[in-house]
């Protein structure tokens, strides 16, 4: 059995190239967990963020739209890494 995840390529590879970092992308946030959130780029990658100062968690919800900046990329657990700075 073949899982949906290995039929289509993983959206990491060359993200570094179409999101570099310091970068700010609009993006949804798909999903929180404890500190931060899941937002997602137009593209399928995926972007675990933090927020900016002057936001916490009460300040949004699963499907808002926001604006983060790409911080850093991490190729050993190929997870990228960002901020939320405003939403949109």
């Amino acid at each position: 059995a073949i899982s949906v995840k290995e039929t289509v390529p993983n959206p990491y590879y060359g993200a570094e190239f179409r999101h570099p970092e310091r970068s700010h992308r609009q993006a949804v946030i798909s999903g929180k967990y404890g500190g931060g959130v899941f937002c997602n780029l137009s593209d399928g990658v995926t972007v675990m963020c933090n927020y900016s100062f002057h936001y916490g968690d009460s300040d949004f919800r699963i499907g808002d739209r926001v604006m983060l900046v790409i911080q850093r990329y991490d190729d050993d657990k190929k997870q990228i890494y960002g901020k939320i700075v405003a939403k949109c």
